[in-house]
């Protein structure tokens, strides 16, 4: 549900600063990298000190930030495993620590976001991979001479990058077409979103990178997938044509997810 808070352990001995409202009301379409869907847009409204707005005072001078949150859709009842089956490995398993899994022993994230403009006492962020109403325990400017290595010490397996085959060749139907021309002929506005054409690309964005989790991949492939994007939301059917996979958008319609 979009806005909802979201309850944190307490355990952990921290608080949230703000909750952050983004363009993925559920885990359905959240890409796994924010760098990917340049389109996501986001908004957070800080919550510290009386004047929160003071905590923010030189932000805007940095083009990126670094978002430290708790991975609060976990659920209590979730048992994190010393391994996990990244979806890029199709089954591998690897130890939790060399992944990026949402599933860890302590529900900690972090992810880079691009800073937009700093407003009061809140961020305009953009390409970035949260889903709506993820807690936030605190922002961090990203300083490229201290945050990026020298190249020649930087090393990584090839299973986690980015590879051209594994893009998946994108089509919008001519039926979606004509739901996105009577959308945009509505009343109906996007959340985050400047139009409803940018909330079509970063739906496209999310797409071509295959959002799935390897369990409905492999299982679930023949059927019909719901993916939300802002206020998007998109029935799509994934396939294969020739040698490439694909993924076609069936409908658009504007509305909520169910509430949880």
């Amino acid at each position: 549900m979009f806005g909802s808070q979201r309850v944190v352990a307490p355990s952990l001995g921290s608080r949230p600063i703000g909750y952050i409202k983004t363009s993925f009301p559920t885990k359905n379409g959240c890409p796994r990298q924010g760098t990917i869907c340049e389109h996501a847009r986001a908004k957070l409204t800080v919550e510290f000190g009386t004047n929160p707005q003071y905590s923010l005072d030189g932000l805007a001078d940095f083009s990126h930030v670094w978002l430290l949150f708790l991975f609060s859709d976990n659920g209590a009842s979730h048992s994190p495993r010393a391994k996990v089956l990244p979806p890029r490995l199709r089954g591998k398993a690897k130890g939790v620590f060399a992944t990026r899994a949402p599933h860890r022993p302590n529900p900690i994230g972090l992810t880079l976001a691009r800073l937009d403009s700093v407003d009061g006492a809140t961020l305009e962020l953009s390409a970035l991979d949260l889903v709506d109403g993820t807690p936030v325990l605190d922002v961090k400017p990203f300083i490229s001479a201290y945050d990026t290595p020298a190249c020649g010490d930087v090393r990584c397996p090839t299973w986690c990058l980015p590879r051209e085959e594994t893009l998946l060749g994108v089509r919008v139907s001519d039926a979606a077409r004509l739901d996105l021309a009577d959308i945009k002929a509505s009343a109906e506005r996007p959340r985050l979103a400047r139009s409803w054409s940018e909330a079509l690309t970063g739906l496209c964005e999310v797409l071509v990178q295959d959002p799935r989790s390897t369990y409905r991949r492999d299982k679930c492939g023949d059927e019909r997938y719901p993916i939300y994007f802002d206020r998007l939301k998109a029935w799509c059917a994934f396939g294969t044509e020739g040698e490439q996979e694909t993924v076609e958008v069936l409908s658009l319609s504007v509305e909520r997810p169910p509430r949880k």
